[in-house]
Formats: C-alpha cells, structure tokens, sequence
C-alpha cells in the first residue's frame, strides 16, 4: 500500500470537513453575542436598561410632578428636557398624594383589599427608568396622615366631628387619620418600602403632623387620648419610620416656620418640631414659602415682599442644631408660584435661590401645584 497517497487523500478530506466545521462554530460561539446586544440594545429602547446607583447625599435641585402629569407622557417629556436644560437634577413625584390614592398599581396586599390605589401612571417602573437613564435623581412623596381615601375605608381610623361623630373635614374639604394610629404607620411605611424596591431613590415624607386648619376645636381622635403631646406622637413616628427605613434615603417636609422655633418648645400647635427631626431624617426639606410666614417675623411686615431675608432669617435661626457637612442636610421648599396679591415678578424665585446660595443650603425643591414651572428656566 503506497501511504503517501492514502496521507494525501485524508489531508484532503480533513480540508474539506473541518473548514466548514470551524465556520459553523464561530457562528454558534458569536450568534449569541449579536443576540445579546440586540437584546440589550431592545431594552434600552424600553428605558428599562441601567439602574442609577449613587453613593452618599445627594444635593437635588429639583421640581414638584403631582401623580396626574406623571401620568401623561408628554408632559413628563417636557419636565423632563426643562430640567436637562437648567441646572436642576431630580423630581418628586407623589406616591399618595392628599386624597390616599397610591398613584400606581400597588401589590401592598392591604391597599388592593382596601382599594386605596389609582393608576394614575401606568407604568411606574418605566417612568422611574426614563428619569433615571437621564441621570435624573427620583424622590417620592407619601402624604401621611392627611388621607381622604384611608379615612372612608377605615372609618375607625379617621377623625371625627364631636358634635355629630360625623367624619371630621379640614378647611379643604379633606379628611384625615389619627396621628396616634400605629396602623397607618405600618401602611405608610410598607409602601414606602415598596416604593422604594421599586426604584424611588429616596421617600418624602409629608404631612406628618396633626390637621392645622378647619374647626380644629371640634375634633374627637379615635385614637390619641392625650395623655402624650402632640409633638411625642409625632416625634414617635419620626423614630418609628428610622426603625424601619434607616437604610435608605428619608426625608421630611416641615412646615418653615418650625425653622425659626427651635428649641423653645412651640410646635406650631401641629406636632411638629424641627429639633424632633433632626435625628430622624437624612434630608429635613422646611417649607419656606415667603408668602406663608404673614406674622412669623415681627420686623417682616409682608413677608412676600422679603423672600431673600424670611429664607436667610429662618437658616439663621436653624443653626444652633444644624452642623455644616452633617446630616441632616437641609433642602428646602422654595416658591415657584404666586399668590392673588403678588405681582407675576419672576425675581421673586431669584431672590430665594440667592438667600439659599448664601446659606449654602443643601439642594432645594420647587413647588407649584399646576407643575408650571417653564417662566423660571432663566432664572434656574
């Protein structure tokens, strides 16, 4: 047998074979690479592809967006491109607003049970990514114990009128739950969480104080009988909701003239003290409406005329407990609105931004209840 020839005809063969054998497998070993970018790339269409993770405080420079135009795309596009060309960072949008309704659909099984949701926006997680793909930072607001919906379901919870044991209204025609309930805590602290598993980057805590207006004398509380104070029932949910949420970024709306109170003991005849927070929160946000403080200061006649001296006045009296650099870090409400007896004067935001740039203040948060906020892009 001549083995050169039979040497010749397998080298031939192994030709012939393994060309297309090593083809066929580069193919098997890249096909599902090209399949995987085109499915990441699919994703990223979907804005549902990278989570923005930060380390440490953030200083938000950011907007109000009630759970109505979260809902309409549009105008979360506009918000959205308003913010990117100013020198704003992040959106509070309500997680419950005043009238209980959770803006989504919640899977917390006591509000299915207790239908206390309104899907308002449709897809959370969707709209939570498309923020956070611009490098938006999302914080979400919980009003707590003003809660119309809570209140008709759970009637055993809700302030009631003395004269009538009829559900107890304030002056806005909403009602509210007892402070005191341990229950309503525990629910506002579960959709905390799963606000917060759902990718909020930080929960907003509002209204957490007893009701300041409407017939406050005509009050009867199912539950607070007084032998606390106002301010230990708050004070106690303050501590509770650190219990449970110390982990993650917390912070809390005040009312602004709790700033210009501290340690002498008022609570503002709402629970409320701003040295009761300190301790509690990661972020302390005063509200420090000009127009709101008529009668705080007594050599501030109109306060609306003076933004830049209530905002510098009421950081100046916070400083006896507020350490620069440490928690917690306060970032104010500021007002981006204007009331019946103001002139539609724009150097009115600019004033407040000047007296919180002055008092290094941490980040700030603008309110306007209509999301209205495009006269102001100059100036932000």
């Amino acid at each position: 047998m001549d083995w050169s020839v039979l040497n010749k005809k397998l080298s031939e063969i192994k030709l012939v074979y393994y060309v297309p054998f090593f083809i066929f497998l580069c193919f098997i070993l890249i096909f599902p690479f090209f399949k995987f970018n085109a499915a990441i790339n699919y994703i990223k269409d979907l804005d549902y592809d990278i989570e923005v993770k930060r380390e440490g405080p953030v200083r938000a420079r950011g907007i109000y967006i009630s759970s109505w135009t979260a809902g309409e795309e549009e105008k979360i596009e506009r918000l959205a491109d308003f913010i990117l060309n100013t020198k704003l960072n992040a959106v509070v949008i309500d997680i419950k607003d005043v009238t209980g309704k959770i803006s989504y659909q919640t899977n917390l099984r006591f509000a299915k049970e207790n239908h206390l949701y309104e899907p308002r926006i449709k897809d959370i997680e969707k709209l939570l990514s498309f923020f956070k793909n611009k490098g938006i930072y999302v914080i979400g607001r919980i009003c707590v114990f003003k809660d119309d919906t809570l209140s008709k379901k759970m009637r055993h919870l809700s302030l009631k009128n003395k004269d009538n044991n009829e559900p107890w209204k304030d002056s806005s025609g909403l009602m509210w739950v007892d402070p005191a309930s341990e229950k309503v805590w525990e629910y506002n602290i579960n959709l905390a969480k799963e606000a917060l598993n759902l990718g909020f980057e930080e929960i907003n805590f509002d209204y957490i104080r007893f009701p300041s207006s409407g017939n406050l004398g005509n009050i009867n509380y199912p539950i607070w009988k007084k032998e606390k104070s106002r301010q230990e029932i708050i004070k106690s949910f303050f501590s509770y909701q650190h219990d449970h949420l110390k982990e993650f970024r917390v912070s809390a709306d005040l009312f602004g003239i709790t700033m210009s109170h501290v340690l002498d003991g008022f609570d503002v005849n709402i629970g409320q003290r701003f040295e009761d927070a300190v301790p509690f929160f990661d972020y302390i946000c005063p509200m420090l409406y000009p127009s709101y403080f008529q009668g705080a200061f007594d050599d501030i006649k109109n306060p609306a005329e003076k933004p830049y001296e209530v905002i510098d006045r009421s950081f100046e009296s916070s400083k006896s407990i507020i350490k620069k650099g440490e928690k917690p870090f306060i970032r104010p409400w500021i007002q981006a609105f204007f009331t019946k007896n103001q002139d539609n004067d724009i150097n009115f935001l600019k004033l407040q931004k000047q007296a919180l740039l002055d008092n290094d203040s941490y980040g700030f948060l603008l309110w306007n209840s209509r999301n209205d906020y495009f006269d102001f892009q100059d100036i932000l």
